[in-house]
């Protein structure tokens, strides 16, 4: 891979990974899709919660009163206290056999580098829509939120293609089925 890392992998287990951002403030779009390369394989994920804080847990970052601008005239040294971080949700991986739309064999390293998927991957992991009934299984409060703005973003990745969003949109409400209130605040989330 030889784009600009936009992160660090952080922390990593079987389904998911926390990186952190390598510029404060810059980090992945809530939604997005990134991939790592780790061994022998490219591990791919969707962006979940995003937050920047102070570098040291231990420490709270305090108000100053004043715009970003001038905080960051006269305090020039607040951003070296921060940090970006982002979670992943794993939903597939690439190996010498091909694309592979379940979890990995292995999650990736810490330290390995995480790169943004270009709009050719998008399009490739989302031929398949198993990344929504992944995402349903979260246990997180912003579940139905990352459900559609992947799909937003596998849209975008697509040209905004309606045939996509109207096949997600089916997926969607075939997965809730049985939570009509859900399917629907979904889909209209899509759109």
């Amino acid at each position: 891979m030889t784009e600009r890392p936009i992160g660090e992998v952080t922390r990593s287990t079987t389904t998911r990974f926390d990186a952190v951002c390598h510029e404060v403030f810059e980090p992945p779009r809530f939604g997005s899709f990134v991939k790592v390369e780790s061994r022998d394989t490219i591990v791919y994920g969707i962006v979940g919660n995003v937050e920047t804080a102070s570098f040291d847990s231990q420490r709270r970052p305090v108000a100053f009163g004043m715009p970003w601008e001038q905080l960051a005239r006269e305090q020039p040294q607040l951003v070296e206290l921060l940090q970006t971080a982002f979670d992943t949700t794993l939903v597939g991986y690439s190996d010498a056999a091909g694309l592979h739309h379940h979890l990995p064999p292995h999650p990736p390293r810490v330290h390995d580098a995480v790169h943004a998927c270009d709009p050719t991957e998008v399009a490739a992991l989302t031929d398949s829509l198993d990344f929504i009934r992944t995402l349903s299984r979260l246990d997180a409060g912003i579940t139905e939120e990352l459900i559609a703005a992947a799909i937003r973003e596998a849209s975008l990745a697509r040209g905004r293609d309606p045939g996509f969003l109207s096949v997600a949109s089916r997926a969607v409400a075939d997965l809730y089925k049985d939570d009509y209130d859900t399917a629907m605040a979904i889909v209209r989330r899509i759109s």
